[in-house]
């Protein structure tokens, strides 16, 4: 049996992603479209209101460009490719 390693998102990946929940994005909408729990996206919008929101040193498993679609589509969801 093979150890898989949870995935790491860096600090900015995880304030875009709470900004797009700010700013009218529903979580399970946003979760869904990158590949993320909604649980943990909402705990990433708890953390960035009490300005206790930290990330991980590496790269993103998730590339930004994906979350800045999201920001350009607007209330609208971009779909992952």
């Amino acid at each position: 049996m093979t150890k898989t390693s949870r995935a790491r998102y860096t600090l900015e990946f995880k304030q875009e992603v709470a900004r797009l929940v700010e700013n009218g994005q529903s979580t399970a909408a946003v979760a869904r479209t990158l590949g993320v729990v909604d649980q943990t996206l909402f705990n990433w919008v708890k953390a960035h209101r009490q300005g206790k929101l930290t990330g991980a040193d590496t790269q993103s498993n998730i590339s930004s460009s994906a979350v800045f679609g999201l920001t350009r589509a607007g209330t609208g969801v971009m779909p992952l490719r």
